[in-house]
């Protein structure tokens, strides 16, 4: 036993980041417990293994084996002070002179107490910290300082306002979900800001509305009963966090990038702290250990690849060995999941391996955000280059055009601006539309830049592309024969000049310049008015709002009524009354206010706002706009419903060349070998191939993290088999693939693509691959059917159910 204990002694000490054990504290306790776990002791030892550590000498008899064997069987742990239920608040029983005593039958004290055998161990500790740290530092010293160097880096761009692929918001949310992980301790935490939580727990029991629908999805993924005292303190947590966090940040640059709304940010501190809370538990119920969660970059990345790389060349020198069949396969499954993934955590495994989990970031957790995205062109030649084998001659041909049509697209958008006829309802709703003012602000910025010609090379002396807008504004005229001042402009004037820049092609092709630059920010202006006709601008509810306070106050200048004031004082109230609720709420009954004193407006002879005559269509250059912007969803509508006709005839003429081969695979109703090719791009697109291959032991190796929801590959797999009707035994995952190929149907009637199992009538949504137009440009985005969503939500909840780890136990010992 004292051979033991001196083992356990060594290993907890070297855990705890001072090396010092303190019996008061329980997260010590908690970290011992792991370690008598990860030694595989029966119950019974680490009972009497714990009291024999805990207890003084002379002041209290060993329990009896009788005792023990009680404690053993109710599923007690030594908790510091005495015995209770592991994962529960309070203590049960205490050993109060070797005999077992129901806490509160006695009093006893609790001093605080020193581990007998700590100092006898010492030395030993000190060599055992000294080989451990030794050995790590000759293998990873550098490859740490390199990745923790670049994660700094990383850290303080990400705070003043730089951001990655997805933008600066997405890039900061991400950065705050890696930072969340690595720093916050649940306890410690909640120690550290008990009243604040205490009092917003309090405020949420008398919300008149509570749960909301958000907030009983949350519960659902949690496990929980969203009235229950539980849940209620990990909204109060999830409150106190991003208050903290808004406050911090609000003097970042990245807070201009949220146009210094509090709200905008919130809503990603509050997906980064719920990721955060269950990412944790994922990590830890792999058995990693020393997590550190870093955001992907090519850089970092490549750091971690190489290292990979290195300690499977070395451990790979003995071909056999287990240690390089681990990195093989750790390597292998690197550049897979790294092609895809937006975080992951890398730690060691129980034998001190290089352990990678990869993480893809979503911020909703209603697993609506789209899982991958791509442009039109991009994917029509996916399918072309990739599946060319088992399409038909018509679809390629139908693939080309598709690209051609396209690729065009920006070229015909840019010749059809400039025929819009720039008047002041033009101008007012340019206004209203470039909300944050960045289109205009963008285009001044290119003005006014110093004209720059090329050094070097076949456009030597000619405009420099970085300026060539600068330059070209620096041979115009106005309309006197003098250079033109821009900063004396009006916005109209601004904007007729960018047609006529858009269009001057003979300037272009003389300064050996092509077209690009000319779609943003120039065309993109009138794109964004014409997104406002069409319903398609993120900010049509907020615009509908200005322009027709605009309209009121207009009309009570011309007739002399106090429309707009009243107006003012009835959206004060409003917004006093209503200012625990939604953003979007408040936002909905501001449109009702509105409206409701517009229509008071027009019955007194008013004119209509800027809105309502897009609307209406009883403005000429708005309709103009309008009609830009349909071209382009029209384009893009006309590409994949050609395409998936294409498919479709191509496979009905298939079937009548090869009957005995059609009839042999069961086609109709089965797809054919053009839609398949389709219905595997879209498995491929959204990674469920590599999904479904991924064996179960390696289920912890990949997270989806959608918001609080956390599904493994496993969810993804068995949600697919269920909803398409197909059974995983006895059927194996290459038969899930091929039935997924064979049966899911596509439907382009609505102008865009969804993907449908064929299960019951009206089948389930499994997939969604909609072709479409994102604001200034097009897109496909490829995620998740709604009832794809429904299932992986459920499937999440069921296992949080089966938990048997508390949340609010320590985590940070996961983390380094």
């Amino acid at each position: 036993m004292n051979n033991l204990i001196k083992k356990i002694l060594i290993e907890w000490s070297y855990r705890l980041d001072d090396g010092m054990i303190d019996l008061k504290n329980y997260t010590h306790f908690s970290i011992l417990r792991e370690v008598l776990s990860d030694m595989k002791l029966p119950s019974e030892v680490i009972i009497e293994v714990m009291g024999n550590l805990t207890e003084k000498e002379g002041d209290s008899k060993p329990l009896s084996d009788e005792d023990k064997k009680k404690m053993s069987d109710m599923g007690l742990v030594w908790k510091g002070k005495g015995y209770g239920k592991e994962g529960e608040k309070g203590i049960l029983f205490k050993n109060v002179d070797g005999k077992l005593v129901k806490s509160g039958d006695k009093k006893t004290t609790d001093k605080p107490e020193k581990v007998k055998g700590q100092a006898m161990y010492a030395k030993d500790l000190e060599k055992e910290k000294q080989k451990k740290e030794t050995s790590a530092e000759t293998d990873n010293t550098e490859f740490e300082k390199n990745i923790k160097s670049k994660q700094k880096n990383l850290r303080k761009s990400r705070l003043e306002g730089e951001g990655g692929l997805g933008g600066p918001k997405a890039s900061y949310g991400e950065n705050q979900y890696t930072t969340a992980i690595n720093e916050i301790d649940i306890d410690e935490f909640k120690e550290k800001n008990k009243d604040t939580i205490n009092k917003k727990k309090k405020e949420i029991e008398n919300r008149k509305k509570f749960p909301t629908a958000a907030e009983e999805r949350k519960a659902k993924v949690l496990g929980l009963d969203p009235n229950s005292d539980e849940f209620k303190e990990y909204i109060a947590m999830r409150e106190t966090y991003i208050e903290q966090q808004g406050n911090m940040h609000e003097n970042e640059g990245i807070f201009k990038k949220f146009d210094k709304s509090r709200s905008a940010m919130d809503s990603w501190n509050g997906a980064a702290f719920d990721g955060m809370y269950t990412t944790k538990k994922a990590i830890k119920e792999s058995g990693m250990k020393n997590a550190n969660v870093l955001q992907s970059t090519p850089e970092i990345d490549a750091e971690v690849k190489k290292d990979l790389e290195k300690k499977k060349d070395n451990a790979c020198k003995k071909p056999e060995s287990e240690d390089c069949k681990y990195y093989t396969r750790e390597l292998n499954e690197w550049k897979l999941f790294s092609k895809f993934h937006d975080t992951f955590a890398i730690g060691q495994d129980e034998k001190g391996r290089t352990m990678i989990i990869s993480v893809s970031n979503k911020k909703s957790d209603k697993a609506d955000d789209g899982q991958a995205n791509t442009t039109t062109a991009q994917r029509l030649k996916l399918i072309k280059e990739k599946y060319g084998e088992k399409i038909a001659e018509s679809v390629k041909k139908a693939l080309d055009n598709g690209i051609k049509k396209a690729q065009s697209m920006k070229s015909t958008t840019i010749k059809n601006t400039q025929s819009v006829k720039v008047d002041d309802d033009f101008v007012e709703m340019s206004k209203l539309a470039d909300s944050n003012g960045k289109l205009f602000k963008e285009i001044n910025n290119q003005a006014k830049k110093p004209c720059k010609t090329t050094g070097s090379g076949k456009r030597e002396g000619l405009a420099s592309s970085n300026t060539k807008f600068a330059c070209w504004l620096k041979e115009q005229k106005d309309k006197d024969g003098n250079p033109i001042d821009w900063d004396k402009l009006s916005d109209k004037q601004k904007l007729e000049i960018t047609q006529k820049y858009t269009a001057d092609k003979d300037w272009r092709e003389g300064q050996k310049l092509n077209e690009d630059g000319l779609y943003e920010p120039f065309a993109k202006m009138f794109i964004k008015v014409g997104e406002v006709g069409t319903g398609g601008h993120r900010e049509s509810v907020r615009i509908r709002i200005n322009a027709r306070k605009q309209a009121i106050k207009q009309g009570d200048e011309k007739y002399g009524g106090d429309l707009l004031s009243k107006l003012q004082k009835e959206i004060e109230k409003m917004l006093k009354d209503n200012k625990k609720k939604k953003a979007s709420d408040r936002q909905k009954k501001e449109d009702d206010l509105v409206e409701t004193t517009y229509k008071e407006h027009l019955e007194r002879g008013g004119e209509k706002s800027i809105y309502d005559k897009q609307k209406d269509g009883d403005s000429e250059s708005l309709s103009q706009s309008t009609n830009v912007k349909k071209t382009e969803q029209n384009t893009i509508d006309e590409v994949y419903k050609d395409t998936v006709k294409a498919m479709d005839d191509a496979d009905e003429q298939w079937a009548k060349d090869n009957p005995e081969e059609a009839e042999k695979q069961g086609i109709p109703p089965k797809n054919g070998p053009n839609k398949q090719a389709y219905i595997e791009s879209v498995l491929d697109a959204l990674h469920y191939n590599d999904l479904i291959d991924l064996e179960d032991d390696r289920d912890h190796k990949f997270i989806q993290q959608m918001g609080i929801v956390g599904a493994k590959a496993s969810d993804i797999r068995n949600c697919l088999a269920e909803l398409s009707g197909y059974d995983i035994p006895p059927g194996d995952r290459k038969g899930l693939k091929k039935h997924l190929r064979e049966n899911c149907q596509v439907n382009a009637e609505t102008g865009k693509i969804s993907v449908k199992s064929d299960k019951e009538s009206g089948g389930k949504e499994l997939m969604s691959d909609e072709f479409r137009t994102a604001g200034t440009s097009d897109k496909v985005d490829s995620k998740h059917g709604v009832d794809m969503r429904e299932c992986i939500i459920n499937k999440v909840s069921e296992k949080a159910k089966k938990w048997k780890l508390n949340y609010y136990a320590p985590l940070q010992h996961i983390v380094s």
